[in-house]
């Protein structure tokens, strides 16, 4: 497994790092890459918003992985938040 990705880490950060661990925890015994992203989100009152993306080659790289984690996740906060008023 790679390292960590380096610099400050947001809670959210954290969280996420430690859910791409846990997905490499089954992958890598049964010596399978990552090769799609799914992100849910769950809202009160009880909705989903799901999100995913394939990634540009299967990859066993921990960093890779996180990132298009953090990236998919900033686009669906971005699509959540909606147009900015001023």
């Amino acid at each position: 497994m790679g390292g960590r990705v380096a610099g400050p880490r947001s809670r959210w950060t954290t969280r996420s790092a430690g859910l791409v661990t846990g997905v490499f925890g089954d992958l890598e015994p049964e010596g399978r890459p990552a090769v799609r992203i799914t992100l849910t989100v769950r809202y009160v009152p009880f909705f989903n918003k799901t999100s995913s993306r394939t990634l540009p080659e299967p990859t066993s790289d921990h960093d890779a992985v996180l990132r298009e984690v953090l990236a998919l996740a900033a686009r669906r906060r971005r699509t959540d938040a909606g147009p900015r008023r001023r």
